[in-house]
């Protein structure tokens, strides 16, 4: 199975372009999970990874938040099994 996510770039900047249905799930996804933190910083991180899955593009700064909440994601999807 291949990752969903696609890897472009973008002249010397690099990202990843969202699927729209990636998108979709993000779109909930991502707010839900930073409302959860009670960390300030951590939830400003998750904040802008928001708004960057509006755009579509991940900037390689928000990749690792991206993961995390991929493997959270993942986490709580097992839970409910």
């Amino acid at each position: 199975m291949t990752d969903p996510v696609t890897s472009i770039e973008s002249g010397a900047e690099a990202g990843l372009a969202l699927q729209p249905a990636e998108q979709e799930i993000l779109l909930q996804d991502v707010p839900a999970f930073a409302r959860t933190l009670k960390d300030p910083a951590s939830r400003e991180r998750y904040g802008a990874l928001s708004e960057a899955v509006e755009t579509g593009l991940v900037p390689p700064s928000l990749l690792p938040a991206l993961e995390n909440n991929k493997r959270s994601s993942k986490r709580r999807q097992k839970r409910k099994k």
